[in-house]
């Protein structure tokens, strides 16, 4: 009986403390017997000054948190001004607010941002301010808001971007990830198509997502930290204003499908570390004015399809020696490979048009005696290559036209 009443007094007091009242134009909530949380206004246009505190019953409560509140603030059209104070931003606190103009400044008492809390807020037109101790920015927090402007600060502290956080975001300047960050979400900094300095990436992040930079326009070297282990799929595909050498670095394990298609920036040598373990189809694909030699990591077993399409600045190949097969248009029109190719005595298949177009390629190309399958067009377009051996007496299956 008495737990029963305990329980039913624990549930009272919480209804109690959770009461809703309007002061001044402003509509609040109880959270607590000193603090409450606002979550909608009266006015309908020229600054927003959300109040530090607010009065219930005669009592003055401070105001520690913008409440999760889709469409409370939609009618506002003007400037919002966030006092210190507030802790946290709650989840799609100003989602969908239009016609919230000019800057934004989250102020250093802000410890949290929450899912969608500015997405689609694309008036704002000046620059976005983090205050120092946000800790934690929720996915798609300022999602399309397009027009801002100004370089983009991120806090020490932030261990995370998570999924499309700056999606199509209008940031200006060069972007740095502080060392706080390890992993970096899906569509984290897609289309910021305003970017137009260096990518600097922190020191500790390991996991770089889907799309994280897709379309972005940044300038100059991508160098990478050490402690990156994967990057996911078109992660830095069109980011066509990257230059120099691309080096990755001893420990990264999977670089996914289209990672670095179409970027046709970089004029560097490409350095692939020996733990990489898994390229995805199509990741360097386009990527037409790397050079040098081409180097792959000896525990790659399988070249996926289309992987160095077009990439005709290579000079040299060098395949690893358990090589098993090589994909669909892996090197089409690799133009710029030079000297006579070996192929690996691992190798069982190569695919449709796997070296289609790579001229330069010359002397007599020896088929391994493990080959069992050769595509159609494989080493059609090598004009170069003069003879083809066959090392064994059994001819693999041969699609149509091979060979030149």
């Amino acid at each position: 009986m008495f737990r029963l009443i305990s329980l039913l007094l624990l549930i009272y007091a919480q209804i109690a403390v959770a009461a809703h009242f309007t002061d001044g134009n402003f509509h609040f909530r109880t959270i607590s017997p000193t603090e409450c949380e606002v979550y909608g206004t009266t006015l309908s246009g020229g600054v927003l000054k959300i109040p530090a505190t607010a009065t219930f019953k005669g009592k003055k409560l401070s105001v520690v948190k913008i409440a999760q509140s889709r469409d409370r603030w939609n009618d506002f059209h003007g400037k919002i001004e966030i006092p210190e104070g507030v802790v946290s931003i709650g989840d799609s606190a100003f989602a969908g607010c239009s016609s919230l103009t000019g800057s934004l400044v989250i102020p250093n008492s802000v410890t949290s941002i929450g899912t969608a809390a500015f997405m689609g807020c694309g008036g704002f037109s000046g620059s976005l301010t983090i205050g120092k101790n946000v800790s934690s920015i929720g996915q798609s927090a300022f999602y399309r808001c397009s027009s801002i402007s100004g370089q983009l600060v991120i806090p020490e502290g932030i261990t995370e971007i998570p999924e499309g956080a700056f999606y199509h975001c209008g940031f200006t300047g060069s972007l740095t990830i502080p060392e706080s960050v390890v992993a970096i979400g899906k569509d984290a900094f897609s289309y910021g198509k305003r970017f137009a300095g260096t990518l600097t990436l922190g020191a500790n992040v390991r996991e770089i997502g889907k799309e994280a930079f897709f379309n972005c326009t940044f300038s100059g070297n991508l160098i990478f930290p050490p402690s990156l282990v994967s990057i996911g799929e078109s992660a830095f595909a069109r980011c066509s204003g990257f230059t120099g050498s691309l080096i990755f670095p001893e420990g990264l394990t999977s670089i996914a499908y289209r990672a670095f298609d179409s970027c046709t920036g970089f004029d560097g040598e490409l350095s692939l570390p020996s733990t990489l373990s898994d390229i995805g189809m199509e990741a360097f694909c386009s990527c037409s004015r790397l050079t040098g030699t081409l180097t792959l990591p000896e525990c790659i077993t399988a070249i996926s399809n289309g992987v160095f399409y077009g990439c005709r600045g290579f000079t040299t190949l060098t395949l690893p020696p358990a090589l098993k097969s090589i994909g669909n248009y892996a090197f089409n029109f690799c133009s710029g490979l030079t000297g006579t190719l070996k192929l690996p005595e691992t190798l069982i298949s190569i695919g449709t048009e796997a070296f289609n177009g790579c001229t330069g390629l010359t002397g007599t190309l020896v088929i391994p005696a493990g080959v069992k399958d050769i595509r159609h067009g494989a080493f059609f377009g090598c004009t170069g290559i003069t003879a083809v051996e066959f090392t064994s007496p059994t001819r693999p299956a041969l699609g149509i036209n091979p060979f030149p």
